[in-house]
C-alpha cells in the first residue's frame, strides 16, 4: 500500500508447523525479553509447555514457584500475555528505549499482550503529533476468560484508561467488543476484523488432503478450550444417529487437528469413538488443506457470559474456504452466529442435540449444501488487505 513499515516484536523462531513467510513490503526489528531466552519465551506461549507437564502429572514434586505460575496463569490470565502482570513487562523498557528515538507517522500497538500499549504510550507522550492506533484483538480487563488478580484490578483500569486518554483511535474485532470499549472512552472505537490473508490458501497445494470417497468429513482446526468450548452435543447426536438409523464412521467422521484438541476420550463418553479422529498438531499449510478439502466445518462457540462478541480469525478462515460451516454452541445472538447465518454459509445450532441430529440426517439422505449456490460472497470483504485499507480510512476521520 506504499507505506514504509517496521514490526517491532520479540524474536520469533520459525517453528515446523510455520508456513514459509516472506518479510518483502516490511521490516521486522526484534527486541528479546531481559532473563528470557527465545526458546523460553516461545514455551512461555504455551502455559503447559512453561512449567513443563510436571505440574499437571506430578504436582507435589513440582517446585512451589511453578505450581504459582501455572495457578495464577490458569485462573487469573497472569504471565499469559492476558492480565497483569505478564512476563513482556520485562520487555517494555528495552522496546521503548529504541522506539521513542525513532521518528513514527502513525503507530499502531495491537495487543494482547496489553504492554505493547505502554510502548505506544511513551511514543505519543514525547510526539504528540505522531497517530496512535490502539488496537485490541482481545479486551484486556474486560477480558472473557481472565479475570485478572483483584488486587491488580485498579491498577489495570487506570492504565488502560490512559491507553484511550491519549489514543487516536481505538479498535478491536467485533461490533459488540467495541460497544463495550466505547462505553467506557470519548474516542472513536472502529471494527477491524481479524480477517484471512488470501495468499495462504493460493499458496496451497493441489493435493488433496482427504482421499476422494462418500464420506461426509467434518473438520475441527485450532485448540479447544476447555470449559469454554464444547463439542459434546454434536457427539450425543451422532450417538442418536447411530442408533436409529445405524450411522456408521464409513458414512461419516469428525476430524479435530490443533493443540488441547483430542478430544477422543470425550467421543468415547458417548460411545462415538469412532467416528471421532484426531489429526494431531499440524503444519499449518495441512491445517489449510484439511479445511478445504473437508466437507463440513465444525466451529465451536466461545461460553462465557455477557460476551458475545468474540470473533476469531478462525472463523474468517472458515468462510475463505466457502465451505458449509456448522456452528456449535453459536447462535444467532451471538457475532459468529449472526455472521455465519447472514452470510449463507453454513447454519448455527447452538447445544439442541436434535436440530443438529436432524440436520446430519439431511446431510446423509440430500447431500451438504453447496455454498456456492446460495452463500454471499464475501471473501474479498474479510480480506486482511481490506482491513488495512480501513483502517487508514479510519484515522482520516479520527
Amino acid at each position: 500500500m506504499g507505506h514504509d513499515v517496521t514490526v517491532l516484536t520479540t524474536p520469533k523462531p520459525q517453528k515446523s508447523s510455520d508456513m514459509p513467510m516472506s518479510y518483502e513490503g516490511f521490516k521486522a526489528h526484534e527486541i528479546p525479553v531481559p532473563l528470557l531466552s527465545t526458546y523460553s519465551l516461545r514455551k512461555a506461549e504455551s502455559l503447559k509447555a512453561l512449567v513443563g507437564d510436571e505440574v499437571l502429572n506430578e504436582p507435589t514434586k513440582t517446585p512451589w514457584f511453578k505450581r504459582s505460575v501455572f495457578f495464577l496463569s490458569q485462573k487469573y490470565g497472569m504471565f499469559y500475555g492476558c492480565r497483569f502482570p505478564d512476563f513482556t513487562d520485562l520487555w517494555t523498557p528495552n522496546a521503548t528505549k529504541w522506539a521513542i528515538n525513532e521518528s513514527w507517522d502513525l503507530v499502531v500497538s495491537t495487543g494482547g499482550p496489553y504492554t505493547v500499549h505502554r510502548v505506544g504510550l511513551a511514543i505519543k507522550k514525547k510526539n504528540p503529533n505522531t497517530k496512535w492506533i490502539v488496537d485490541w484483538r482481545d479486551l484486556w480487563t474486560d477480558n472473557h476468560l481472565f479475570p485478572g488478580f483483584p488486587i491488580f484490578e485498579h491498577y489495570e483500569r487506570n492504565l488502560e484508561n490512559r491507553f484511550h486518554k491519549y489514543a487516536d483511535l481505538i479498535t478491536t474485532v467485533s461490533k459488540p467488543l467495541a460497544n463495550k470499549i466505547q462505553s467506557k472512552v470519548r474516542s472513536k472505537v472502529e471494527v477491524v476484523y481479524n480477517g484471512y490473508d488470501l495468499e495462504d490458501f493460493e499458496a496451497l497445494s493441489d493435493k488433496p488432503y482427504f482421499p476422494k470417497d462418500d464420506m461426509i468429513r467434518i473438520v475441527y482446526t485450532g485448540s479447544i478450550y476447555k470449559g469454554k468450548q464444547d463439542p459434546s452435543p454434536l457427539f450425543r447426536a451422532i450417538a442418536n444417529l447411530k442408533k436409529s438409523i445405524r450411522l456408521n464412521p464409513d458414512s461419516l467422521k469428525v476430524f479435530f487437528a490443533g493443540n488441547n484438541s483430542d478430544v477422543t476420550s470425550l467421543a468415547s463418553e458417548y460411545d462415538v469413538e469412532e467416528f471421532c479422529e484426531y489429526l494431531g498438531f499440524l503444519p499449518r499449510e495441512d491445517a489449510l488443506r484439511a479445511q478445504r478439502d473437508a466437507n463440513i466445518l465444525l466451529f465451536l462457540e466461545f461460553e462465557a457470559p455477557g460476551i458475545t462478541g468474540v470473533l476469531t480469525g478462525k472463523i474468517f478462515e472458515y468462510l475463505a474456504t466457502k465451505k458449509y460451516i456448522l456452528g456449535v454452541g453459536a447462535t444467532e445472538e451471538t457475532s459468529t452466529g449472526q455472521l455465519i447465518v447472514s452470510s449463507g454459509h453454513g447454519s448455527v445450532v447452538g447445544k439442541d442435540v436434535k436440530l443438529i441430529s436432524q440436520t446430519i440426517k439431511n446431510w446423509i439422505e440430500y447431500g451438504v449444501p453447496d455454498i456456492s449456490l446460495f452463500g454471499k460472497d464475501i471473501v474479498e470483504e474479510f480480506s486482511r488487505k481490506i482491513q488495512a485499507e480501513n483502517v487508514l480510512a479510519f484515522l482520516d476521520k479520527a
